[in-house]
C-alpha cells in the first residue's frame, strides 16, 4: 500500500480482499468520498529533529467517515466489512488474520457470542447492543434505553472521532454498526478486558421508574405509529384497536417476563447488571448535567449539550397518568430499581423532582 497505509492494517487488508473480490473500478463507483479521502490523505507528518508524528487514528477517522457517508442508512456486507475494519484502526486494536470475517455457524464463533452474552449476564444481543466501549478512552458504557441514552452516545461518539461526525438520519446514533464506538462484537478481547483491567472506566445511567416507564409508553406508544405497530404485538395488543391506556400498557408489560420485554421498557437493573459489572460511577437522569460532566471530565473529553430528540416531558405528567392501579403495577414491575438504584416507590416524591428529559 502507498502513504503509510499499512499504518492501517485491518482496513488495507479488508479493502484489498474487496477490491480483489468486486474490482477496483466497482469499488471506487461505490465509495466517491472514500476515494477523495485516499487521494487528500498523508498518514505521516514530520514534527522535526528527525521524529514522526503518527496520524493513524485521524486517518482511520477519516476513512471511516467517508465509508459511514457512501453507505446507505441500512449498510450492506460490504460495507460492514469495511466499517468493522476502519473502526478496529480507530482504537488502535486488530484481529487475528485469520478471522476476520466471522462465520455464526462456526463452533467457534458460537461459543464467542455465548460468552459475549455471559459476561453482561444477558442475551448475546442486548449485551452487545448495550455495551459501548472506547479502546481510546478506555471506558465501558452500558446504555439504559430512556435514560439520556441518545445524548450520551452522541457525545461519545463525537469524541471518538478527529472532526465531525455527521448524522444523516434520525437515530443513528442507536445503530452498532455507523457507531465509531466498539460494540463487543467488534473486539471480543476488549470487551472482556474491560470488565477487569484496572485503567477501564466502567458506567452507566439510570432514571427514576415511574417516569421511565411513562416516557416510555408516550414515546413508543402514543406518539409514534410505527413503534406502536411494532412493538403492541409483542405485548399480545393489537394496533388497530387504537392506542391503549397507560394502565392497559402496564399489565401487559407485566404479563411477561424481564428475557421478553423490549429494551425501554425493561427493568434498568436487568439491563445494567450492576452485580456483574463492577460499575466505576451510576450516574442519574435526575441529576444529569452535574453526572455526565463528572464523566466526561473523567474520560477528558468535551460534554456536548443534545436537545431532547425523544423527550416526552414525562416527569411532568406523572399525575394525569398515574393513579393507583398504575402505582402499583410500576412499583411491581421495576421494584429491583426502586430497590437497587435508591429511588423511592411513592409517587409523590417523584413528583416533587421535575426535570428536563435529554433523551
Amino acid at each position: 500500500m502507498q502513504n503509510g497505509f499499512d499504518r492501517l492494517p485491518n482496513y488495507a487488508w479488508v479493502m484489498e480482499k474487496i477490491i480483489e473480490e468486486v474490482g477496483a473500478d466497482t469499488f471506487w463507483e461505490r465509495y466517491p468520498n472514500l476515494r477523495d479521502v485516499h487521494a487528500a490523505l498523508t498518514l505521516d507528518s514530520d514534527v522535526g529533529d528527525g521524529e514522526t508524528e503518527s496520524l493513524c487514528n485521524p486517518a482511520a477517522g477519516a476513512v471511516f467517515r467517508a465509508i459511514r457517508a457512501d453507505c446507505p442508512a441500512q449498510p450492506m456486507l460490504i460495507d460492514v466489512l469495511l466499517l468493522n475494519a476502519a473502526r478496529l484502526d480507530l482504537h488502535g486494536t486488530a484481529v487475528s488474520s485469520d478471522h476476520r470475517y466471522r462465520d455464526d455457524e462456526s463452533e467457534h464463533d458460537r461459543a464467542l457470542l455465548a460468552g459475549i452474552g455471559e459476561r453482561m449476564n444477558l442475551p448475546f444481543d442486548t449485551a452487545n447492543y448495550l455495551c459501548h466501549l472506547s479502546n481510546t478512552y478506555k471506558y465501558l458504557y452500558v446504555a439504559t434505553p430512556k435514560a439520556a441514552c441518545t445524548a450520551i452516545k452522541h457525545c461519545l461518539q463525537q469524541a471518538e472521532m478527529v472532526g465531525t461526525l455527521v448524522f444523516r438520519d434520525y437515530g443513528e446514533e442507536h445503530k452498532p454498526t455507523l457507531s465509531p464506538l466498539l460494540a463487543p462484537i467488534h473486539s471480543p478481547q476488549v470487551y472482556f478486558d474491560a470488565f477487569g483491567m484496572d485503567d477501564w472506566f466502567r458506567f452507566t445511567f439510570v432514571r427514576e421508574p415511574f417516569g421511565r416507564a411513562l416516557s416510555c409508553y408516550l414515546d413508543k406508544i402514543v406518539n409514534s405509529a410505527g413503534e406502536r405497530n411494532r412493538l403492541l404485538p409483542r405485548l399480545g395488543l393489537d394496533p388497530n384497536a387504537g392506542i391503549p391506556s397507560f394502565a392497559d400498557f402496564l399489565n401487559a408489560v407485566a404479563r411477561y417476563p424481564v428475557e421478553e420485554h423490549d429494551l425501554h421498557w425493561a427493568p434498568q437493573s436487568w439491563l445494567t447488571q450492576p452485580d456483574t459489572v463492577k460499575y466505576h460511577f451510576i450516574g442519574r437522569l435526575e441529576n444529569f448535567e452535574t453526572d455526565f460532566q463528572h464523566v466526561c471530565d473523567r474520560l477528558g473529553i468535551k460534554m456536548q449539550s443534545q436537545g431532547g430528540r425523544h423527550s416526552t416531558r414525562a416527569d411532568e405528567k406523572l399525575a394525569a397518568y398515574y393513579g393507583a392501579e398504575e402505582i402499583e403495577l410500576a412499583r411491581s414491575i421495576y421494584a429491583q430499581d426502586f430497590i437497587g438504584f435508591g429511588y423511592d416507590s411513592n409517587l409523590l416524591t417523584a413528583r416533587s423532582r421535575p426535570q428536563a428529559e435529554p433523551d
